[in-house]
């Protein structure tokens, strides 16, 4: 099937359930909260100055071009840390 990233709130109360029901129709999806490595999950304040002024940047351009607000960036986007 396919390999999907729900993007959700930590204060989201149906993100489990969702996952879930993902993961029984056949998906390989990402939980964020229970990374497959362990761990607490991801936090975006886990990221230094330069990665998040980077991301900032990236995210001005992509946007100023018309370009949809969702990207991934390699070992750097929350789904690319392992």
């Amino acid at each position: 099937m396919a390999k999907i990233y729900v993007a959700s709130s930590w204060r989201n109360p149906f993100f489990p359930e969702v996952v879930a029901c993902l993961r029984e129709a056949g998906h390989q999806v990402y939980d964020f909260r229970n990374p497959p490595h362990g761990g607490n999950g991801f936090r975006w304040t886990e990221l230094d100055e330069n990665a998040i002024a980077y991301l900032k940047d990236f995210g001005a351009a992509t946007a100023s071009n018309g370009a949809v607000g969702l990207y991934h960036i390699d070992n750097l986007t929350p789904e690319a840390k392992e």
